[in-house]
């Protein structure tokens, strides 16, 4: 609950030294759901208020040791949606509210023994969408949480969630839902859905490599409700496009990698969009930009400074902030930006800067109206600092390094230096609670 006295074991549900190995957290309503095998069921859907008496298998699918296997959790009305093999049926549609009795399988698409393998499951307004990965109806559906109201949307494309390996590492999203319409990067190009068969349509042509796919999840923005995104056209390489989910305004932005080599169009790469305000910021080839989504307005922020490796951009205060180095195996140096070269200059003189493993990852996380970043100030000082609106003067909240940080209600929750679980109050005042020792025997944590 945010304190030590309040942090401990749930509930053991498999006694003895193997364990339950609980995983696929996720949250919807007042329980927590997951995944876990005691012992007995295999693995199965669980569910927990977070004491030992309401933590609770779901119900057992599939009886037996070999158990359903539940994945691809996603929270869905008031309950949620997972994909689940019932050992007669295959892997189909379930959903869950935490009772036996409220878990049921949604639909048996692929009827009678054959999986439909959904994936890919994601809420948009009132209907989850899915891939059907195999069999005579792969495609993408939607559903209701109903039988009758599961349908197929597209026989045409499937969503997507493998092949995006610079997503994955950096734990990026391979599509994204902006006022309840879905896009994604699919077969022969840009796709979006509303979860109806008259609102799911290809939106606009493009290359439809894998590579393509691929660039367009590494830069991939809602701003204001307009999406920006890379991807490679029928007539430039991998650039910067923007949608508003109209076949006519969606669009290439700029060709900022033009020409050609070998009569192959050359690459812009922008990446690492974050949207402050009403424009996008990003980097393209070592520069970095801002555009309000027309070619006339995007432009480098500071002409001539090419960096050489960066951080992902957090937008805080009407600022994107980033960590980036001007030279290779340089340091890396927190930036603060506005979108003007006379905004941008480096946090605190220079002071602050960070490993090489803040390649990949957002500068820093904000929470209760301040940024937290992982940094190294120039007197040695190094930890967890905490930034406020309109100061160039970082605070050090904690001499450990937050890692894999998360907000829950109203506190900032990270594991130190990944031996132990810390908790910091709205605000930071005190500075954060070592709440649970972390053995240094532990090699991984999953939540």
């Amino acid at each position: 609950d945010g304190t030590a006295a309040g942090t401990g074991q749930v509930r053991d549900l498999r006694p003895g030294s193997i364990g339950s190995l609980p995983a696929k957290f996720v949250a919807s309503g007042s329980l927590a759901y997951f995944v876990a095998d005691d012992g007995t069921a295999g693995p199965e859907l669980w569910r927990t208020d977070g004491t030992a008496a309401g933590t609770a298998l779901a119900r057992d699918v599939n009886p037996g040791a070999a158990g359903s296997g539940a994945t691809g959790l996603v929270a869905f009305g008031g309950g949620i949606l997972f994909a689940a093999d019932d050992g007669t049926r295959g892997t189909e549609v379930w959903r869950s509210d935490g009772t036996a009795a409220g878990t049921a399988i949604v639909r048996d698409i692929e009827a009678p023994v054959r999986s439909s393998f959904p994936t890919a499951s994601v809420a948009v307004g009132n209907r989850a969408v899915f891939s059907v990965t195999t069999g005579p109806n792969a495609g993408v559906w939607a559903t209701d949480g109903s039988d009758a109201g599961t349908v197929l949307l597209t026989a045409a494309t499937q969503i997507k969630t493998s092949g995006y390996t610079v997503n994955q590492d950096a734990g990026l999203p391979t599509y994204l839902v902006s006022r309840d319409v879905l896009y994604w990067y699919g077969t022969g190009g840009l796709w979006r859905t509303d979860g109806t068969p008259a609102g799911t349509y290809l939106l606009k042509a493009l290359a439809g490599n894998t590579a393509s796919q691929a660039a367009f999840a590494s830069a991939l923005a809602d701003v204001g409700g307009q999406l920006f995104f890379s991807a490679t056209g029928p007539t430039a390489g991998d650039e910067l496009w923007t949608s508003d989910g109209t076949p006519d305004g969606t669009y290439l932005v700029a060709d900022l990698g033009p020409g050609l080599t070998n009569n192959v169009p050359n690459n812009g790469s922008p990446r690492n969009l974050v949207g402050v305000g009403d424009a996008a910021y990003f980097t393209s080839l070592g520069r970095l930009y801002r555009s309000d989504g027309s070619a006339a307005g995007t432009v480098p922020i500071i002409p001539g400074t090419t960096f050489a490796t960066t951080s992902r951009l957090t937008a805080f205060a009407g600022a994107a902030y980033l960590f980036a180095a001007t030279t290779t195996g340089g340091p890396l140096v927190m930036w603060r930006t506005d979108g003007t070269a006379a905004g941008t200059a480096q946090v605190a003189g220079g002071a602050f800067k960070t490993d090489s493993s803040g390649v990949g990852r957002p500068a820093g996380t904000v929470f209760g109206g301040s940024l937290y970043f992982i940094g190294t100030r120039a007197d040695g000082a190094s930890g967890t600092w905490r930034l406020d609106p309109g100061s160039d003067a970082p605070v050090l909240v904690a001499a450990v390094q937050a890692e894999g940080p998360t907000v829950v209600r109203d506190r900032l929750y990270f594991v130190g230096n990944r031996y132990g679980l810390y908790g910091l109050d709205l605000g930071g005042a005190g500075g954060p609670t070592l709440l649970k020792t972390i053995p240094s025997s532990v090699t991984s944590i999953d939540g």
